[in-house]
């Protein structure tokens, strides 16, 4: 079945690949056997839906081993986050806890995006479900997000360590 995240790569022509059916991934150590099983190189995606205090849903867009620092968030925001229940993950998007992807929200959505990612060659990021993930080259995050229209803040002075 196709996903929302594989008809918006296929109709703005982003070259990946693009995997159906393996392993279900909800940790990165099943991460870590598909990535070896399909020879993916590279670094695993890490997003996280949250909710601000006035309601507005953001989405931060960063990597594997980052933990979201919410003092950050609340500069930069001007009020309090939350992470996301699974069912509003899912209420929201239509995509399994744990497997949230990068891009393919409502348009109402605000993307906050770690601009370290683009420091690697390529991101690997779930497709919505626990069997379906993507390897494409980083820089094209940048042209779907504007392609679409996303309303996006990109970071350079995200904390190391929290």
């Amino acid at each position: 079945m196709s996903t929302k995240c594989k008809e918006i790569l296929e109709e703005l022509a982003i070259p990946c690949n693009y995997i159906e059916g393996h392993e279900p991934v909800l940790n990165y150590e099943a991460a870590a056997r598909v990535d070896e099983q399909y020879h993916l190189t590279g670094k695993e995606s890490k997003c996280l839906m949250m909710k601000t205090k006035s309601g507005q849903f953001v989405l931060f867009v960063t990597y594997e081993g980052v933990r979201m620092d919410r003092k950050y968030m609340k500069n930069l925001l001007g009020e309090k986050t939350s992470v996301c229940s699974g069912e509003e993950l899912m209420e929201v998007s239509g995509y399994a806890v744990g497997c949230a992807a990068p891009f393919a929200y409502p348009d109402t959505m605000k993307y906050i995006v770690d601009n370290r990612i683009f420091g690697f060659e390529k991101y690997i990021c779930s497709a919505g479900t626990p069997t379906e993930s993507f390897e494409m080259e980083t820089h094209y995050l940048k042209d779907i997000y504007e392609k679409l229209g996303c309303d996006v803040t990109y970071i350079d002075d995200y904390p190391e360590e929290v």
